[in-house]
């Protein structure tokens, strides 16, 4: 696929990195310090995130579902919102790519991954690796904070894996997703 350039209405979400080997910080100045660092070092490295990866990939949903509940919205624009977008591993591969995720934290074989293995990737349409970094650092942090959800959702929403609050939360999202659906990053 070829390289698409960020479309202008972007959802809340910034740059990440790791400062030290227990914290991630975003470029808001939110930060993240984990008590075990070890659940931020499996979910960096791509070899060892599979058990992160499933728990950030389920907390997403849930969390996403739960706002969805509070705010009284249709099932099916919380279908179409998240499971026909923000759930997709192609939108959670570009999510990776505008976070920094792939640059600063993710690793295979203990070595950064480059951009010329993921424009590899892309061209092969394998987008696994960078959708699983983003749920397993979403996995990471929901156990390290003892599976708090204000918590987790602060980071979900840094990196752009939210439920509308509002309706300008809501109309932005919209417009946000429609751009990603105009230049392939998502369908439906």
């Amino acid at each position: 696929m070829a390289a698409t350039a960020a479309p202008a209405t972007l959802p809340p979400y910034s740059q990440v990195k790791i400062v030290g080997s227990r914290t991630i910080e975003f470029s808001d100045g939110f930060y993240y310090n984990f008590e075990n660092a070890q659940l931020l070092s499996q979910a960096q490295n791509v070899d060892q995130m599979g058990h992160l990866q499933q728990i950030g990939e389920r907390v997403m949903w849930r969390l996403t579902l739960n706002a969805w509940i509070r705010g009284g919205d249709s099932l099916y624009q919380w279908e179409r919102m998240y499971e026909g977008a923000m759930g997709w591993k192609t939108y959670l591969a570009w999510i990776a790519d505008a976070a920094g995720l792939r640059n600063n934290i993710m690793k295979k074989g203990g070595v950064s991954l480059s951009v010329q293995q993921h424009q590899t990737m892309e061209e092969q349409g394998n987008f696994v690796e960078k959708a699983g970094g983003v749920e397993a650092l979403v996995g990471a942090v929901f156990e390290d904070c003892g599976r708090d959800h204000d918590v987790t959702s602060e980071v979900m929403r840094r990196l752009g894996i939210y439920w509308p609050e509002s309706a300008g939360d809501s109309a932005q999202l919209k417009a946000f997703l429609q751009q990603l659906r105009t230049i392939g990053i998502i369908r439906g």
